[in-house]
């Protein structure tokens, strides 16, 4: 037979001489396989104090070890479900933080025709947003010419109607909504050539916006 398992382990063959050949040769087989299964699950000091083992007689001190093989997996999808929840946070208030700003896009309209030589006719055309109309601000620019002359149009909240070139903070006075539609302006400095002219629109909630922006 083979020799002892472990160093206080005598060989099969001495333990149990009185046996017969059969017996040894089963038990054998049944020793070996269980030592070689206990010893896959187990590691072996290297104490070799007599104990009392996991076999029930004196032998081998035996130590039991924590498998940790799954530890850092788990540790890692945590880390990562974490940074995605972290991220998907910081997206969305930038999202929504951009979104709160802009502002929505009003609906008027203005045209601007040239009748003759030198006469260039605006007229406001309303719209879904006319109630929250401030003030027009019309600038004709003539073609050759890099200079322009801005001209506000607003309605007074006693209702007297007011065409100047006063300045913007003149013009806030106005009364939302109070432009009649169909109004019309006229500049007699038009030329023959592209003359160019912007009609800027200005409402009850702070924002501006060009209504019109073309060549005449």
């Amino acid at each position: 037979m083979g020799g002892p398992l472990c160093p206080h382990h005598p060989p099969i063959q001495e333990r149990f001489f009185h046996a017969t050949p059969e017996f040894r040769n089963k038990l054998f087989v049944k020793e070996s396989l269980r030592h070689r299964y206990i010893s896959s699950k187990i590691s072996f000091s290297t104490d070799f104090r007599p104990a009392t083992g996991a076999w029930g007689h004196g032998g081998c001190m035996m130590k039991f070890r924590e498998n940790e093989d799954a530890v850092s997996p788990v540790i890692g999808v945590i880390l990562m479900v974490a940074i995605t929840v972290i991220l998907a946070a910081v997206i969305a208030a930038f999202v929504f933080g951009m979104a709160g700003n802009i502002q929505t896009t009003k609906s008027v309209a203005a045209t601007a025709t040239q009748q003759g030589e030198d006469r260039i006719i605006v007229t406001y055309q309303g719209g879904p947003d006319a109630g929250d109309l401030v003030y027009i601000a019309v600038s004709v620019t003539p073609s050759g010419d890099s200079s322009s002359k801005t001209t506000y149009y607003y309605v007074k909240k006693d209702g007297t109607t007011v065409d100047t070139e006063a300045t913007m903070s003149d013009a806030a006075d106005g009364a939302p909504g109070k432009i009649p539609v169909g109004s019309s302006w006229e500049y007699t400095s038009g030329t023959t050539g592209r003359d160019h002219v912007v009609v800027a629109a200005h409402f009850a909630d702070g924002s501006d916006q060009v209504i019109l922006d073309t060549f005449v």
